[in-house]
């Protein structure tokens, strides 16, 4: 004698399939946000590796490092960010990393009497989100003039590379 499937079974069955396909789709959904967010860290990581990358290599080897109002002479070259893209000497760079969606910002403080050691602040706006690095470089050649100063009792000098006041120029 066969058992005939009841209207309570089929509700039972039918529910075991809907929570079955809902959880698939779940999973999917899960996984599919996983490779987004693992493919958007590594571009952001490319990005700011690239970006500190270019900033070091362009002051590590300077011969002669200042921050100024002015130009010191026509052989010095300047970095500074321009609605948060990077440009040296009025040219943008790192133009085929640098969409509209990324938006950059670099603080430096100069420390110590003699200004040789700079902490560089790397803010990166990347999809929504706010991405911060930070660097330290040791640098022989870097003058920075004592009265750019916060106060006079401050031993180092902030500069936000977006600033129109002062500029970091560098002699390759």
């Amino acid at each position: 004698m066969e058992r005939q499937l009841t209207l309570g079974d089929l509700f039972k069955q039918l529910a075991s399939i809907i929570l079955i396909i809902v959880s698939v789709i779940a999973i999917v959904l899960g996984v599919r946000q996983t490779l987004q967010y693992s493919r958007d860290m590594r571009a952001k990581n490319a990005l700011m590796n690239s970006v500190k990358t270019y900033v070091e290599e362009e002051l590590k080897y300077a011969s002669d490092i200042r921050i100024a109002p002015t130009r010191p002479g026509e052989d010095y070259h300047t970095l500074r960010i321009k609605k948060g893209y990077l440009y040296k000497d009025n040219k943008r760079v790192l133009k085929k990393i640098m969409n509209h969606d990324n938006k950059l910002s670099i603080t430096i403080m100069a420390f110590d009497l003699t200004h040789s050691r700079i902490d560089i602040n790397y803010t990166l706006y990347f999809h929504n989100e706010t991405y911060k690095e930070r660097d330290t470089l040791k640098l022989l050649n870097l003058n920075v003039p004592h009265d750019y100063a916060n106060k006079p009792t401050d031993r180092f000098v902030r500069l936000s590379l977006d600033d129109h006041e002062r500029t970091l120029y560098y002699k390759e």
